[in-house]
């Protein structure tokens, strides 16, 4: 098996195929070798973005119930994440997405959630309270697994810029 990894394509939501992928419903994962090299391909891709502090496997073509974030300090993989509970605590912020570049919308976030996840060593934790920028991240990337972008929310909600 390639153990090499290497940047992945992000998907754009401009792109009429690529839109399909993103929209899709994502599957369960469990861990396995080709798994990791994937986790470790999506990390990759989010660093050399520059820009991004989170990137979901749909985005990259791969429709797994996994993402990755990658903010400041914090570097998390969450594989087989479930939000267990949205906080009554409601913000609304600017948000922008990899996968529809130049695009900013405001979208009305929880500022708290508790959430289950998996990291890819196997550990799994059942009740993380997750709170900050760091669960509006954790948010967005989840959207993507169920296959909502930014736009869809704003629309949704009645928000926009």
């Amino acid at each position: 098996m390639n153990t090499h990894t290497h940047k992945m394509r992000i998907l754009s939501a401009f792109n009429k195929q690529d839109l399909k992928i993103l929209k899709s419903s994502c599957t369960e994962v469990g861990i396995s070798p080709a798994i990791k090299v994937l986790i470790r391909d999506i990390h990759r891709t989010l660093e050399k973005s520059k820009i991004g502090v989170g990137l979901a496997a749909p985005q990259v073509g791969v429709n797994r119930w996994i993402f990755v974030i990658q903010y400041y300090e914090t570097f998390m993989t969450a594989i087989n994440p479930v939000i267990l509970h949205y906080g009554d605590d409601i913000r609304i912020e600017s948000e922008g997405c990899l996968s529809i570049p130049g695009v900013n919308v405001l979208i009305p976030r929880s500022e708290s959630i508790r959430a289950a996840y998996t990291r890819m060593d196997g550990v799994r934790f059942e009740d993380a309270i997750i709170s900050g920028f760091l669960a509006r991240i954790f948010q967005h990337e989840y959207d993507h697994l169920e296959g909502k972008l930014i736009i869809d929310i704003a629309q949704e909600t009645g928000y926009s810029l």
